[in-house]
């Protein structure tokens, strides 16, 4: 059975092979962290048919698209405008884990949303469906880990409540760097 987080935005479903086009568009709205991943700007459909590969043997790992959820009111609007309805698209690509590399602890390994659509809730309500899921599989906390440069994420996983605790120099794509390790309590 496939994985379904189902918000009142957006959706989280278990990636296929056939989502990688549209996934690598999302990783490509963001250069700067391709920068800071692999020293290009682009990455290519073969290193992610490549990554996607490498992570689905992580056990309780799950690679989850992010889509957009048509609400009443768009379906409305396209009715009334006579326009086709909007198509749900994929906005954004995770990887998270439930029990790797400890029982109880859920760990973020990536987390991305398009860049043409931050700033409008859905990476915030995409975090609350992970959180949930975490927590009912028995994960008490939730870690992550951030590129020390990139105080954007630094600053939209703080305002969720995720607080650093360690700073390690560990690989990142293809390159070494400095990662502050976050986490959250999620469970008492």
């Amino acid at each position: 059975m496939s994985l379904l987080l189902q918000g009142k935005h957006v959706w989280l479903r278990e990636m296929t092979p056939d989502d990688l086009g549209a996934v690598l568009e999302v990783y490509n709205s963001h250069p700067a962290y391709n920068l800071w991943r692999n020293g290009t700007a682009a990455l290519s459909l073969a290193e992610l048919e490549q990554e996607y590969k490498a992570m689905l043997d992580i056990p309780s790992g799950h690679w989850m698209i992010v889509k957009t959820v048509e609400t009443a009111q768009t379906a409305e609007t396209a009715q009334t405008a006579h326009a086709a309805k909007p198509e749900p698209k994929i906005i954004g690509v995770v990887h998270f884990s439930t029990a790797h590399p400890s029982p109880g602890k859920g760990w973020i390994g990536l987390f991305l949303i398009h860049w043409d659509c931050q700033g409008q809730g859905f990476g915030r309500e995409a975090c609350s469906l992970l959180e949930q899921y975490c927590a009912e599989q028995g994960c008490s906390q939730l870690h992550l880990g951030v590129i020390a440069e990139d105080e954007q994420t630094l600053r939209f996983w703080g305002k969720l409540g995720f607080e650093q605790y360690r700073q390690v120099t560990a690989p990142v794509g293809r390159l070494t760097q400095p990662v502050l390790l976050l986490a959250k309590q999620i469970t008492d």
